[in-house]
């Protein structure tokens, strides 16, 4: 079949090379190009104009967000408000047993664990500061089982101690009978 082909055009290559001129092939290419509508889906006068109005939308979100103050809503001053409360009262608490922890000479290794919930908790605050306001109630939360993890293992510890003491009061005492 290969070598029928290649006979085949071996005979006829003379009509092949003669009805074929480039020339006339292209004209007949552009004549049905120019004829046809052409269509832009580019137009450079309309890219320009559309990139002004995008450059204008942006530069005016960004002056308003710029200009206009945060809006805050009666449940985030609320929050804010609660939250306080709840910190100050778990700080006192907080401080509060601290001293009595210390007074009961409880262990500095459990004085040190308290210490280090607290470093956590400073922590919190720092990213409470600079978290986004729907990230900032799961913060708040945090920040309150902190404080509420602090008190109740003071709380325990104290109380634990004081059973102790107790217990070596009381048989010291009965020794003594």
């Amino acid at each position: 079949m290969n070598d029928q082909l290649k006979n085949y055009i071996h005979k006829n290559r003379d009509t092949f090379e003669e009805d074929f001129d480039p020339s006339k092939v292209w004209k007949a290419i552009e004549s049905k190009t120019k004829s046809e509508n052409k269509i832009f889906l580019f137009n450079p006068k309309i890219m320009s104009y559309a990139a002004a109005i995008i450059i204008l939308l942006i530069a005016g979100f960004a002056i308003g967000k710029w200009v206009s103050p945060p809006q805050t809503t009666i449940v985030q001053t609320t929050l804010g408000k609660q939250y306080q409360e709840i910190t100050r009262y778990y700080t006192r608490q907080s401080n509060d047993l601290l001293i009595q922890a210390q007074q009961a000479n409880i262990d500095q290794n459990v004085i040190e664990d308290i210490k280090g919930l607290d470093r956590q908790y400073l922590k919190l605050e720092k990213e409470f500061l600079t978290a986004p306001i729907t990230k900032r109630e799961s913060i708040l939360n945090a920040m309150i089982q902190n404080a509420r993890t602090r008190v109740e293992l003071l709380q325990y510890v104290i109380d634990i101690k004081k059973q102790y003491n107790y217990g070596k009061n009381i048989s010291s005492q009965t020794t003594k009978i």
